[in-house]
């Protein structure tokens, strides 16, 4: 008796599950009514995240596991694991003696998905957005100023030691210049031209 209970439940849990799936990508609630007359109304909640693919606004489709799946990080961070780290989109990092500059070399070959190459500019212009726009700046990214040195070195320099946010720094999607330097308003663009990029290596 105990087994058919836990079916029943689970099998309505799935068919549940599976109408908030179908609503969420839908334009308008789904109402459901079976035999007994029960009216199972299913409001569409999920549509605005689903459909913001801005990765700096606070409700977006990043929220609910898609984030790195359009655009990618620095460097990849293992939550599980403290301070490891794998590199990404940059290869390498080094910090100066005193702390206050972080340079990284960036991965060579990366291309964005319409075929422009990933560069230094790109970086420059995705940490400088922040500044230009405290509003998308939601995990408190802090830095004097960045600079390209070329296409595959950027320079980050920091009034202070930048070591201990370190994590945040490096733990943001990187956009294309080429892109998102069309936008009149990154404050409220839902969803940008999308241009991903796709790793050589």
């Amino acid at each position: 008796m105990r087994f058919r209970t836990t079916r029943a439940v689970a099998i309505v849990g799935t068919a549940a599950v599976a109408t908030s799936f179908l609503v969420a990508c839908g334009d308008s609630p789904a109402t459901t009514t079976n035999k007994s007359g029960v009216v199972l109304n299913v409001a569409s909640t999920g549509d605005p995240v689903q459909r913001v693919f801005n990765p700096f606004l606070p409700q977006t489709a990043y929220a609910v596991g898609s984030q790195f799946e359009i655009y990618e990080p620095l460097v990849q961070i293992n939550k599980i694991t403290a301070e490891s780290y794998k590199p990404w989109l940059a290869k390498s990092w080094t910090w100066s003696a005193d702390s206050t500059s972080l340079t990284l070399q960036l991965q060579p070959g990366v291309k964005w998905s319409d075929g422009q190459p990933l560069t230094g500019a790109d970086v420059v212009f995705t940490y400088n957005l922040l500044k230009k726009y405290p509003a998308l700046n939601l995990v408190g990214i802090d830095f004097a100023s960045i600079e390209a040195q070329g296409d595959g070195t950027v320079v980050m320099h920091f009034a202070q030691n930048g070591r201990p946010s370190f994590t945040q720094l490096v733990n943001l999607e990187i956009v294309p210049e080429h892109i998102w330097g069309k936008v009149t308003d990154p404050t409220t663009t839902r969803t940008p031209t999308r241009s991903a990029p796709a790793r050589s290596c």
